[in-house]
């Protein structure tokens, strides 16, 4: 309720609870071994700190008054989230289809990505903490170069460390991991020097000589040749070893040479060395002799080979002399001269067929998609051609390659490995995306084709998860549908009703066509097929959420009907996914659905066995829907209401209430009329009370009281009749009793959602009278005029409360709000004692409730500051008391007849001792935050041992815990009396 320090408490103590509950629960022991668990435990626990983190910076108090502590918190976000993420992701690819021997290898692509996202230079967002009193820097490096460094060295390695510990058992019997390390080693190096060291590696001293420089090429030609080495063992020669026709060891010489001088060939390119300390002529025949053995490994005749040499020696030429056409057709037709040879020799006469299509005209489809390629440089280059025309046949390319791929992705070899491998899918889909920003970038194409073919691009990767052709076209439709609003920003801000209409009916007709994408997706994701009602939510939510950008623009300002359009789809998505009720319909082949793409069915338990066993996937689940959208409309009425529009908000919100209750009562109260019809309008009532208590009416504050007077009227009756006769059954007794307790939980929960809305509109209306205090009230560094007044002084600002209350007719509001929540606290009290089994540490999850409890006329007519915190203290002490006092008048446990005959007054005695000396700090805390009366410093002295000394006197679980409660009330008593001495000895 507006204190950040309590919010933030509560999110770092939620997190803790979170990372406590994992370890004492056991469910980050994995089948696995101990290291593993034990990592996973650790990055469950760094993750949850990232988190808290990034949630401590939203706070702008933190940045102001703690910038030291924001600095820090920023470190260790850019330090901690890539290795972090790294290893996440890596983790998720293991266990996903991607295997664990390829999970590293997609972990190293996740690295990469998030070193230049965290680690390159960043400025920080935070106010430099300097030791003078000068201003802040704000050119101070988000990171240190200490920490960028072990980030880098931890983020960058973690791949080959996963690898090496997932394949441990097999390391050292095969030499393919070994060209898996060394890709993974090597990969991070040539990333880094790619990306300029000045940047990725901006933490390291370097110097600005020759020798330096000499060290950096030196590295980057050892990567190189390690990569190379990699890519020869691990790709050539594992994948691609049945198309090499050499016979050992000269297929290992003529590869390894042709891959090392294309690499000198790209390396010296790459460096701008070609002309100046390279020699054309020399790059001429490197690369003339890469080719030439390239294709003599793959078996070609001898009259071929002067093909590859000509069509290299023109490339050169192209580029780095004249740039004559002639020069870029020999090369081109000699790479198609190539192809043509290769596919024919290895393709073409097989007699075989790749989904619906001969391989004879995949070939052609290949060959003509390589033509294509070759012939867009030539295209781009040309000054002549069009933006338009270039766009075209830019568009054209890409779809035809994602046709291709998506056939070859579906081909499998005779042990039912791909053909085409995924991260080819991915690696091609890449590259256009940055191909098409480039030529926008550039001007070549325009900004609409780039959109299209970015789309596309988008869309090819699909083909990890559908099947079809028809699948993957229909994704494409919904991609151009949903960022149409983004790619014409300009025109979609102008948009009259009218086409708003046709767009949102395009994207629901766009997400129906592509319904079977969305199942083969959703099958692939889960492992099993969507219902009805997961398909039909997702097509709700993803509507919703692509309208999302179009109703927020500026052009339709506070149109209230298409936000709310927008939010009621969101939710219906939501809710269906998560819910999955029984829908109206059920899927069968048909209009809608095919034979291969058939829903799953969820059959109403209440159908098949009389009786339904677990909730929400009935029928009754539509009533939570109900309540829900009743909600939406009700709470986003507009604020000037007549009385017309409170006639319908309290039809809508007794509706809402009503539909919880309703639910409630069939879900988990069965064949009970009169407890359902009971439930049904108290739930209403609280629906009624909740509403009008957010977005008050002119004259609800009159009437409101009653209501709650009746909501609890309704709920005592809903108790009584729960009541049993003498003569009922077991099995009576027993659904009476659960019963009872059911209507024990719904009304601490129901009394706490009021309590809670009472708060905030108290603490709403009350934010003038707030103001006015804050800029004219006193100053904490007064204590004269704070703690050492007259009692009749302090209560001045509580009175004037009171006061404004009063006169805007809702001093009813404290009184009302401080019963609900006594009485939600007693309800839970209860729950807790029957279903919990009476723990002694319940009270400690409950107590936060009464911070609740606000300042009235009648029960709290004095309740600020360190106050506020005196009603949980209290009844923690309170409760561990009762069950103190109840253990000890239970006397001890019986074991044996001996012990029977014993006396158990002296057991009594000394752990009612024990009660006295554990309970005397806490009481004394209580005291101190009720009336801000200091205990004496040396009576916390003498007082504190007590605490300690009472575990050791007693067994009971109450005692031990009021004592733990004690020694940290001691000890914070003692920090907040001398804050308060500090403050005073400064006023001094």
């Amino acid at each position: 309720m507006g204190n950040g320090e309590g919010a933030l408490g509560a999110i770092w103590t939620t997190a803790t609870a979170a990372l406590g509950t994992l370890l004492t629960r056991g469910s980050w022991r994995t089948s696995a071994t101990v290291g593993t668990s034990c990592a996973l435990l650790a990055v469950n626990g760094v993750n949850l700190f990232l988190f808290c983190s990034w949630c401590t910076l939203q706070f702008r108090w933190i940045h102001e008054s703690h910038a030291g502590a924001a600095a820090t918190c920023e470190r260790l976000i850019f330090a901690l989230c890539p290795p972090t993420t790294t290893t996440i992701l890596t983790w998720a690819f293991a266990s996903a289809s991607a295997g664990a021997e390829r999970a590293a290898f997609y972990g190293s692509v996740v690295s990469l990505i998030t070193h230049r996202m965290f680690l390159f230079p960043c400025a920080s967002a935070c106010a430099a903490v300097t030791k003078t009193n000068g201003p802040p820097s704000d050119k101070r490096s988000a990171l240190t170069e200490s920490d960028a460094e072990y980030a880098t060295v931890a983020t960058l390695g973690l791949p080959v460390a996963l690898y090496l510990w997932t394949n441990l058992d097999t390391l050292f019997k095969s030499l393919d991991h070994v060209f898996a390390c060394g890709a993974l080693v090597t990969v991070p190096v040539l990333y880094l020097i790619a990306a300029g060291t000045e940047k990725s590696l901006w933490w390291r001293a370097r110097g600005v000589d020759v020798a330096s420089k000499r060290m950096e090429t030196a590295v980057l030609l050892f990567a190189l040749t390690g990569f190379a080495v990699s890519v020869e063992g691990g790709i050539i020669f594992s994948e691609f070893a049945e198309y090499i026709e050499i016979m050992a060891p000269l297929n290992y010489i003529m590869v390894t040479v042709s891959v090392h001088s294309a690499l000198a060939v790209f390396a010296a390119c790459y460096a701008n060395a070609v002309g100046d300390g390279v020699p054309t002529g020399a790059v001429k025949a490197t690369l003339a002799l890469s080719t030439s053995t390239a294709i003599c490994a793959l078996g070609a005749p001898l009259w071929m080979i002067p093909i590859p040499i000509a069509g290299s020696s023109s490339f050169v030429k192209y580029y780095y002399e004249d740039r004559e056409p002639k020069d870029y057709g020999v090369f081109a037709a000699s790479c198609v001269g190539c192809f043509s040879w290769f596919l024919s020799k290895n393709f073409w006469s097989l007699d075989v067929r790749v989904g619906a299509f001969d391989v004879k005209q995949l070939c052609v489809a290949i060959l003509l998609l390589a033509v294509a390629a070759l012939a867009l440089p030539a295209v781009l280059n040309t000054k002549s051609a069009r933006a338009p025309t270039v766009g075209v046949l830019v568009v054209c390319y890409v779809s035809a390659l994602a046709t291709i791929e998506q056939i070859l992705s579906q081909a499998t070899h005779d042990d039912d490995s791909l053909i085409y491998p995924p991260y080819l899918v991915i690696v091609t889909s890449i590259s256009g995306f940055l191909a098409s920003r480039g030529l926008v970038i550039s001007g070549r194409i325009s900004r609409e084709f780039g959109w299209v073919m970015q789309s596309v691009c988008g869309a090819k990767l699909s083909m990890l998860f559908v099947r079809g052709l028809k699948e993957m076209f229909s994704v494409l439709v919904v991609v151009l549908a949903i960022t149409a609003p983004h790619a014409m920003s300009r025109r979609m801000t102008q948009l009259s009703p009218g086409a708003s209409v046709g767009y949102c009916v395009a994207l629901v007709f766009s997400l129906v066509f592509a319904r079977f994408a969305m199942f083969d997706v959703i099958f692939e994701l889960s492992g099993h097929r969507p219902t009805d009602a997961t398909l039909f939510g997702g097509l709700l939510l993803i509507t919703g959420a692509s309208l999302a950008s179009v109703v927020t623009r500026q052009s339709y300002g506070d149109d209230m009907f298409s936000k709310r359009l927008m939010m009621l789809l969101s939710f219906c998505g939501v809710f269906l996914i998560t819910f999955r009720p029984p829908m109206p319909w059920k899927g069968e082949v048909g209009m809608w659905y095919d034979a291969e793409h058939v829903p799953d069915s969820e059959e109403d338990e209440a159908r098949m066995y009389g009786v339904r066993e677990n909730a929400h996937h009935g029928w009754p689940s539509w009533l939570l829907m109900l309540a829900a959208l009743t909600a939406i409309f009700a709470v986003s009425s507009p604020r000037q209401q007549t009385k017309s529009t409170s006639t319908i908000r309290i039809a809508l919100s007794a509706v809402c209430g009503g539909s919880v209750g309703l639910y409630m009562a069939l879900e988990f109260f069965v064949q009970q009329v009169a407890l359902t019809a009971l439930l049904f309008v108290a739930c209403a009532l609280v629906g009624v009370f909740l509403s009008f208590t957010y977005s008050p009416s002119p004259k609800s504050s009159r009437w409101l009281p009653y209501v709650y007077l009746s909501f609890v009227s309704v709920l005592g009756l809903a108790y009584v009749t729960q009541m049993g006769g003498s003569d009922e059954t077991v099995d009576d007794h027993q659904a009476r009793m659960e019963g009872k307790f059911g209507v024990v939980g719904v009304f601490a929960g129901t009394s706490l959602q009021i309590a809670f809305a009472l708060k905030l509109r108290i603490k709403t209306s009350l934010e003038s009278v707030q103001h006015r205090r804050r800029q004219g009230g006193t100053s904490p560094f007064l204590p004269a005029t704070g703690r050492s007044r007259p009692e009749y002084f302090r209560g001045v600002a509580s009175r004037n409360e009171h006061r404004e209350l009063k006169a805007k007719a809702i001093a009813w509001m404290p009184i009302i709000g401080n019963i609900a929540t006594l009485t939600s606290f007693l309800a839970c009290v209860v729950l807790s004692d029957e279903l919990a089994d009476g723990s002694a540490f319940s009270v400690f999850v409950l107590a936060p409730i009464l911070l609740l409890l606000h300042q009235d006329s009648v029960i709290f007519p004095i309740l600020e500051d360190s106050q506020r915190y005196a009603p949980p203290l209290a009844m923690i002490v309170g409760k561990m008391c009762w069950d103190a006092v109840a253990a000890i008048l239970a006397g001890p446990n019986r074991v044996h007849v001996l012990a029977a005959t014993a006396s158990k007054l002296p057991w009594m005695t000394l752990n009612a001792l024990s009660l006295l000396l554990a309970s005397v700090n806490s009481i004394n805390l209580v005291h101190y935050l009720a009336t801000s009366v200091r205990t004496d410093g040396m009576t916390l002295i003498l007082t504190a041992p007590l605490a300690v000394v009472a575990p050791f006197l007693s067994k009971i679980p109450s005692v031990r815990a009021l004592a733990f409660t004690s020694l940290i009330a001691v000890v914070t008593q003692h920090t907040l009396q001398r804050r308060a001495k500090i403050v005073g000895l400064k006023y001094l």
